[in-house]
């Protein structure tokens, strides 16, 4: 028999016969069970599972006997003429998926999410395979994706970086000096230097050669003429009885200043989770130092002398101004170093980057969040192992109200670099805006932990204002709204928190003023900006529209 039955699983729940009539199952058991076979590779799954699945909370002989109901049922909807379409032995239950036409496996699938609206109450085990199981088809469609644009253009090449921004991750020293501490020293230097090559922006030189110059006793002119390292990063471990210690200094080599020195700690019993902590919040400190080092460089060059990577640089530091005119002057780098090399991944990014920026000012079409989108995949293909590319192509994701391809690129940006605070601070967004409140509140406080004097703060606070409102913490969440109008006051997430919050509070009259400072920073605000907010589901849009209109009234 050919495929003759449709069975629809992304969106809400549909099975059409062979006759393209639609078989009514009412059963939501019946229904996660025909999704669990039809998504099972030979569509088999044992009765053990489908009982854990499905009927956790009942004792196993009152689930083996509702699986037996279940199975009967459904036989009499789909199988009537015992056709064979669904078996089921003393140990399995088969689904013959050569009959069907199943919508989550076919090349492209239709957007949705899988099962929407099914929800089995008690039972955990169905929801954690559900969760799982949508994940696994986000990915699946994004590499999906990703290969249709490697087929449908040729992959450019890497971008150049100049050597003038390397770094050199000198020899560490140790005390005592043994060949135990050593080990610790030399392990801990390497373990750095890989993840500081994750950044791919900034040029990492590898152990053979900048091991050749010890800290504290290297020349660091040297270090810039013979190595053509900009910056150098030296280090001494301390072991003692209960801790070990690192010390670490980042200087520029050309002129020998200090740029940054940091001391951290662990136990010497300690776990190693602890260290793998440290050591990304440490490559977050290196990133970040250096970033900024650079764009302030660049910003006082003539841009008419600049190379691609000074253009980038420069545009970098425009962009940071957070105004339109740094916008204007950021493209206008970001253009230029494309002209001067159209492959260069570093110009794609930060390009892209600027235009995620002006989307969120501008609340843009979702033709433009697309445009953006495809500028983020061909940033991936420059560089796939550039976690800033994923990250990107997750917030486009975000802004198209698509949080399980969201999730699935920004998790991937964090196992490429763990460091990337702002891949962070985005996962953090998507998990609140799809209702995982505790989950996000523990990614924006990672993003905060890693960069807390990042220019972009002032919206990670606004994001965790917003948690805290929904979590009906009111009072801290006007504790951080404040904060991050106190870093930028014209940002209008933290304002709405505020009148929300003082709303629940039943202070009117504060919230009524919050509403004035709204207005007042923003004069073209209206509640069509709640309305852009990239909510799953209406509920939240309501609420806070909802208490917008009650501070209004009070307004009036």
């Amino acid at each position: 028999m050919g495929r003759s039955f449709s069975l629809r699983l992304m969106g809400a729940f549909r099975l059409l016969g062979p006759d393209g009539n639609r078989i009514d199952i009412r059963s939501k058991r019946s229904q996660a069970m025909l999704a669990m076979l039809a998504l099972t590779n030979g569509g088999e799954r044992s009765r053990g599972w489908l009982q854990d699945m499905l009927w956790c909370n009942r004792a196993p002989d009152q689930a083996n006997a509702s699986l037996r109901r279940e199975i009967s049922n459904l036989r009499k909807l789909i199988d009537p003429d015992s056709d064979g379409v669904l078996k089921a032995d003393r140990s399995s239950v088969m689904l013959d998926l050569a009959q069907f036409e199943i919508d989550a496996l076919a090349a492209s699938p239709p957007s949705g999410q899988l099962l929407e609206g099914l929800d089995l109450a008690g039972e955990e085990n169905f929801e954690d395979w559900l969760r799982l199981e949508r994940q696994r088809l986000a990915q699946d469609q994004l590499e999906t994706l990703l290969e249709q644009e490697v087929s449908a253009a040729p992959r450019p090449a890497a971008a150049e970086v100049p050597d003038r921004t390397a770094l050199a991750v000198l020899r560490f020293t140790c005390d005592p000096a043994n060949d135990e501490t050593g080990a610790i020293a030399d392990g801990i230097a390497d373990d750095l230097i890989e993840r500081l090559a994750r950044m791919r922006w900034l040029p990492v030189l590898s152990r053979s050669s900048s091991f050749a110059f010890i800290s504290g006793n290297a020349d660091l002119r040297e270090v810039h003429d013979r190595l053509g390292a900009a910056y150098a990063l030296e280090a001494a471990v301390r072991v003692t009885g209960t801790a070990h210690h690192l010390r670490i200094t980042l200087s520029d080599t050309a002129t020998g200043r200090n740029l940054r020195s940091e001391q951290i700690e662990w136990p010497a019993t300690g776990s190693s989770a602890a260290l793998d902590r440290l050591m990304v919040v440490l490559a977050a400190i290196l990133d970040r130092t250096i970033d900024a080092q650079e764009q302030q460089r660049a910003s006082r060059m003539e841009q008419a002398r600049q190379s691609v990577a000074e253009l980038i640089w420069r545009g970098r530091w425009h962009l940071n101004q957070l105004s339109e005119s740094g916008n204007a002057q950021a493209r206008s780098c970001f253009e230029q170093a494309l002209a001067q090399n159209p492959t260069s991944s570093e110009a794609m990014i930060q390009l892209c980057w600027l235009q995620v920026r002006q989307l969120w000012m501008e609340r843009a079409s979702e033709d433009s969040i697309r445009q953006v989108r495809r500028s983020a995949q061909k940033a991936i293909l420059s560089d796939p192992e550039d976690a800033r590319g994923h990250m990107l192509a997750g917030i486009a994701e975000i802004f198209l109200r698509q949080p399980l391809r969201a999730e699935a690129l920004l998790r991937r940006a964090l196992e490429l670099n763990p460091s990337l605070m702002m891949a962070h601070a985005q996962l953090g967004s998507a998990l609140y805006l799809k209702g995982e409140f505790a989950e996000a509140m523990r990614e924006l406080e990672t993003a905060v932990s890693l960069s807390p004097n990042d220019p972009d703060l002032f919206y990670i606070l606004g994001e965790q204002a917003m948690v805290q409102l929904l979590l009906k913490e009111y009072d801290q969440a006007i504790m951080l709204a404040d904060h991050s109008l106190a870093l930028r006051s014209g940002y209008w997430v933290p304002h709405l928190a505020i009148i929300c919050a003082r709303c629940e509070l039943g202070d009117l009259p504060a919230a009524r003023s919050a509403l004035a400072e709204l207005q007042r920073a923003q004069p073209r605000f209206t509640t069509a900006h709640v309305d852009w907010l990239p909510f799953i589901g209406a509920e939240h849009g309501a609420y806070l529209k909802a208490q917008l209109n009650l501070a209004a009234a009070m307004s009036d």
